[in-house]
């Protein structure tokens, strides 16, 4: 935990310089490190030695691979607020994963709390049900429906080969909602309510939808993120004010933080603002792609200890197709022929990449890079991104 704080009070140091200009940089400092504090109050109050052979249901926030906080304990008819401490956690033999706050029946052995049974949230049932009816009369074949289930509603059930293929070519990010699919989702809305409001008050509609939908998958880390900085845009096209990028990054991960504090610790959550970051920070269509791979490596990395060899172009491949994806399987709700078709044909076209690539059987590039790397890559990436935009302009 104290190597994770280190390295995050670095990349605070880091950031609000490079990220915030003028008054709005000072703002950002400083609710940043409140929020720091904030976080850090997690992990230097502790549960006691009460805890030590007790079993029992409790709410705990995993915020890293086999690391939580235990936040609340079942005490007769109801939930009693506990004072976080930080611990390993285990689902049987295997560390538990990222997944915001889950509520766990398990006992404690010294400083790890062994799960036996867990209750994941899964977002709204009735949405999740509307769309699975949905897609049965709208997709053509199984996979194709477990694939949409996936993108659209974050329940995975796709067969595990298949899915073993989009993880180990460095794709697997696509499954999982993500800032792309709400993004998707607004243009798909924007476009459509652009017919029957001006564009002003589409947007804002649209925004709110996106919220809604924010609601029914449960509230991610990148959906939250991608919501957040949709209402800033939304708001500015109203009030004709112009929204920087980069504020709006960075007032979304504030925001973000105060709502879940423990997202600091969240391989997601960096995943995320990194990409954006890198699409914000190169120009062009494809050179934003590229950036945003460049930015996001360094903390899968950090995280995963290895990526694989194809992950940048085979994601500028996936990417586009995915988009496209996505916007036919979403107009196939509203007309059904000839959309349903075409996302058919898209879906085939995005296993077909993937498994070619994965039966290619690339040894992933493996190295374990700290924070100081993390940070001297960032670094190094963004002077010579600096150097060439000043080369080009002269």
């Amino acid at each position: 935990m104290l190597a994770n704080f280190k390295g995050v009070v670095l990349l605070l140091l880091v950031f609000p310089p490079l990220l915030l200009r003028g008054r709005w940089g000072a703002v950002g400092i400083l609710l940043m490190f409140a929020l720091l504090g904030y976080v850090r109050m997690y992990s230097v109050v502790g549960l006691g030695d009460g805890r030590r052979s007790r079993e029992g249901w409790y709410i705990v926030g995993i915020y890293d691979w086999g690391r939580g906080v235990v936040l609340y304990e079942r005490r007769g008819d109801g939930w009693v607020k506990l004072r976080g401490e930080d611990a390993v956690v285990l689902f049987g033999d295997r560390p538990a994963f990222p997944m915001d706050e889950v509520a766990v029946r398990g006992a404690w052995r010294g400083d790890t709390l062994r799960v036996e049974e867990a209750v994941f949230r899964r977002g709204v049932r009735w949405f999740y049900d509307k769309v699975s009816t949905l897609l049965i009369s709208r997709t053509l074949s199984e996979d194709q429906y477990n694939f949409a289930l996936s993108v659209l509603t974050g329940v995975r059930t796709m067969d595990w080969e298949i899915k073993r293929a989009f993880y180990e070519t460095g794709t697997g990010h696509i499954l999982a909602i993500s800032g792309l699919h709400v993004g998707i989702l607004f243009l798909f809305l924007y476009l459509l309510l652009r017919f029957l409001m001006p564009g002003r008050w589409a947007g804002v509609v649209a925004v709110a939808a996106v919220w809604a939908y924010a609601y029914a998958v449960g509230f991610l880390p990148s959906v939250v993120r991608a919501t957040i900085m949709l209402s800033f845009f939304a708001v500015g096209s109203l009030t004709s004010r112009p929204v920087k990028p980069f504020n709006a990054l960075a007032l979304a991960a504030m925001f973000s933080l105060l709502f879940r504090p423990l997202w600091l610790f969240s391989p997601s959550f960096w995943l995320s603002y990194s990409a954006v970051a890198g699409l914000f920070t190169v120009r062009g269509k494809l050179g934003a792609l590229i950036g945003a791979h460049l930015y996001s490596l360094p903390f899968a990395l950090r995280y995963f200890g290895k990526v694989a060899l194809l992950y940048v172009p085979l994601n500028l491949i996936i990417i586009p197709l995915m988009t496209l994806f996505m916007l036919a399987q979403l107009l196939a709700f509203v007309v059904p022929y000839p959309f349903t078709y075409s996302a058919a044909l898209l879906y085939e076209a995005i296993e077909k990449v993937v498994v070619s690539a994965a039966s290619l059987s690339l040894p992933p590039l493996r190295l374990n890079v700290g924070w100081e790397g993390v940070i001297l890559y960032l670094l190094a990436v963004s002077l010579a991104i600096l150097c060439l935009r000043r080369r080009s302009s002269l």
